[in-house]
């Protein structure tokens, strides 16, 4: 067991959670670049030089591209804490993330309590 008190078994079941979870987020982000990029074709005025709507903001397609490829990120960050033994560890507080947080959101690296 690593300091995070996991078990050998415990650890290679959230590696497989966490892999399976990384694969359809990154088939959900082709989805979306593919939708981003129908969306700059279909924009009428191509001079724009900012990926964006008519109002100024972020397009549903970009927001989407952006949050997929942070939760890649953190997944990638839940692998490396799996290897290096921290994983389960707040990394605000240092005390141990609950197994029920942990089943929700298997990438997460701190308490809800501690991301508020």
């Amino acid at each position: 067991m690593g300091k995070n008190g996991l078990s050998k078994k415990r650890l290679e079941a959230i590696k497989m959670i966490l892999t399976a979870r990384q694969q359809v987020i990154q088939e959900d982000l082709v989805q979306a670049k593919k939708g981003l990029l129908g969306e700059c074709l279909a924009e009428p005025n191509h001079s724009k030089t900012h990926i964006a709507d008519s109002n100024g903001g972020p397009s549903i397609y970009q927001a989407r591209v952006t949050n997929l490829e942070k939760c890649l990120w953190k997944i990638d960050e839940a692998f490396e804490n799996l290897e290096n033994g921290s994983y389960g560890i707040c990394k605000n507080c240092g005390d141990p993330i609950s197994s029920e947080r942990l089943k929700i959101v298997p990438f997460t690296q701190s308490h809800v309590e501690c991301k508020l």
